[in-house]
């Protein structure tokens, strides 16, 4: 039988997801596409729906995988990393029985980058502790009193509550617990509408109208058959009662006969009550519709797609937001590639309008529909690939929340928080980095 990837004998029962029975024999025959999905060929290629828009082989990690890699070794499925010595043992062909993660045994029989063996090679130092469950990719955060709640992409192998978004809790924003899904299931509502789904993508958390609004998107990787959904609860305290969240179902969707793509949604409330979504990934680039303040569900009376920033082809724009500063509205988006670990080329940029409909420009004139943007943050101290931010407000404070992929724990998307503070002639700059960086020498 195949489970996630790997051929198992058939008399091999399969223990849940993180086990299989000790004794088991795998041989990996497949190469990774950029969202992680496990593809069965001998042959290493790469069917093309799979392939990126430049044509180039998938990356899982930085690493190029080889096909028919063979790691005949004995062991039982974990998510814990293996140390440097297990790692050489397995490599050299010792027999060797430990706990190792599926993903961490592909890559250590792969071909491992330059930068990565670098890395492995010089981190004798302390290092900041690695967390049971890396897993942190499109986050966006909000405060309940003194606790602030982290939501973010799910497990894009479904093992974590079938790919449903995540919810991590902290009370300083620096450590991070994982405390659970939104969902348990994915609404069986999606699962007809998008077939290929394996996890629920870029949720955004807002409050209004008494209720918290969460935002989020299903689609498959490489297409724009996609849906906009939102789920509503009176608390983020799972210690409530009152505590339950409510699939409030569709808010807006692409097919594959659009120009855009309706992923990555944000909700931008304005002071006077109205509210807007903004969404989009490549296809044309980010769109704004106007809502409903009421249902927040797309305006009857604005019907109008507005589009605020684009780049030439491929059009690698995506994961934006907005916020409103000094009489300015600024639009922030992911320009680059995700989702390749230390390959990736995110980075964020940032342009401003008078008009929450545009058109926004960056410093030097030029509009963000004409591929501008200032560049806010880039990668930095192993934080590779920076992206798919949101801001939340702390008192008078603006802080930045952002994914990216940890060159000192092989690729591992993370988040980061920063404050935003902001110029004298109104452009935004970006403070120290307050979430530890796993791995990372600590000193």
């Amino acid at each position: 039988m195949l489970w996630r990837g790997i051929r198992v004998p058939e008399d091999v029962a399969v223990v849940g997801y993180d086990d299989i029975e000790e004794g088991t024999h795998c041989t990996p025959e497949h190469q990774y596409d950029l969202s992680r999905q496990e593809v069965d060929r001998r042959d290493g290629s790469v069917p093309t729906a799979l392939q990126d828009r430049q044509g180039r082989k998938p990356a899982w990690r930085g690493h190029h995988c080889q096909p028919q890699v063979d790691c005949q070794r004995k062991y039982r499925w974990t998510q814990r990393r293996p140390n440097r010595e297990q790692v050489a043992k397995v490599r050299s062909g010792v027999s060797h029985k430990f706990h190792v993660s599926l993903m961490t045994i592909l890559v250590s029989a792969c071909l491992v980058s330059p930068l990565a063996s670098a890395i492995t090679s010089a981190s004798t130092v302390p290092t900041n502790p690695v967390p049971s469950y890396v897993f942190i990719h499109d986050p966006s955060m909000i405060r309940e009193g003194k606790v602030w709640y982290l939501f973010s992409t799910g497990d894009p192998h479904g093992g974590v509550n079938h790919g449903n978004i995540q919810i991590r809790v902290s009370t300083n924003l620096r450590t991070w617990r994982l405390e659970g899904t939104v969902f348990a299931q994915i609404p069986s509502w999606i699962t007809k509408e998008i077939p290929l789904v394996e996890n629920l993508w870029a949720p955004d958390i807002s409050y209004f109208n008494g209720l918290y609004h969460l935002y989020y998107a299903a689609s498959s990787f490489g297409s724009n058959n996609s849906v906009i959904a939102f789920a509503t609860n009176r608390t983020l305290d799972k210690a409530s009662a009152a505590y339950h969240w409510v699939d409030a179902g569709l808010v807006f969707s692409s097919t594959t006969s659009d120009d855009y793509n309706a992923i990555d949604p944000a909700v931008i409330s304005e002071t006077e009550g109205k509210r807007w979504l903004l969404f989009g990934s490549f296809w044309s680039g980010i769109k704004l519709l106007a809502l409903n303040p009421t249902t927040g569900r797309p305006s009857s009376k604005d019907p109008q797609l507005y589009s605020l920033a684009s780049a030439p082809s491929p059009d690698p724009v995506e994961g934006s937001y907005m916020v409103n500063h000094a009489g300015y509205y600024y639009l922030f988006i992911s320009n680059g590639a995700c989702c390749r670990g230390v390959g990736s080329t995110y980075q964020i940029l940032v342009g401003r309008s008078r008009s929450i409909t545009g058109p926004f420009v960056d410093p030097n004139g030029t509009a963000m529909t004409s591929g501008g943007g200032m560049e806010l943050l880039g990668s930095d101290e192993g934080m590779i690939g920076p992206g798919s931010l949101s801001v939340a407000q702390d008192g008078s404070s603006d802080l930045m929340v952002y994914h990216y992929y940890d060159a000192w724990a092989q690729g591992d998307p993370w988040v980061q928080v920063r404050e935003l503070y902001w110029t004298p002639d109104g452009w935004p700059v970006t403070g120290p980095a307050i979430v530890p960086v796993p791995g990372a020498p600590s000193g």
